[in-house]
């Protein structure tokens, strides 16, 4: 056999390991290659799962705050009214309080222009009860007087009676 014989014959046996080793290498890295796409197929699911979990969540929590925010804005709006109306009702209230305090101003002043009528009319009165007393008491002298002079006078009358009767 010649040298190349040989070489080939050599050659030929470690070539095949060469090719088996090669081959079970690709083996190999076709298995590591589908364990890790089974692997990243199966944290895909599961990220898919938390995925979708977390979306529908997040729709949940969505239509939540939109109900929130509806509701909140149905209550701005009640509440806006009920503003508006105590606004009107504390308009009304203070045109009123005015009108009031013009009126118990108007009442205080009658009360007092009244009540210095009565005073006055009070000292009137008591200066007439004076006059009255002292018209009373003039008017007690004077029926006094009278009954004296009517008992003169009936004295007298008595007397010319009498006189007259002596003188018939």
């Amino acid at each position: 056999m010649t040298t190349v014989g040989k070489i080939l014959v050599v050659l030929h046996p470690v070539l095949s390991v060469m090719f088996v080793a090669f081959a079970g290498a690709v083996f190999t890295a076709q298995n590591n290659w589908r364990a890790a796409t089974t692997k990243a197929n199966a944290a895909l699911a599961t990220a898919n799962t938390k995925t979708k979990e977390i979306s529908a969540e997040s729709d949940k929590q969505l239509g939540d705050l939109n109900l929130k925010i509806t509701r909140l804005d149905d209550e701005i709006v009640k509440l806006k009214g009920l503003n508006t109306a105590l606004e009107l009702d504390t308009r009304t209230l203070t045109a009123d309080n005015k009108q009031l305090r013009k009126e118990v101003d108007q009442q205080r002043d009658q009360t007092a222009l009244t009540t210095t009528e009565a005073i006055e009319r009070k000292n009137e009165a008591d200066l007439q009860r004076l006059k009255n007393g002292e018209f009373y008491k003039s008017r007690e002298e004077l029926v006094a007087q009278l009954n004296q002079t009517e008992d003169k006078r009936f004295g007298l009358d008595l007397q010319n009676q009498q006189i007259s009767e002596k003188y018939d």
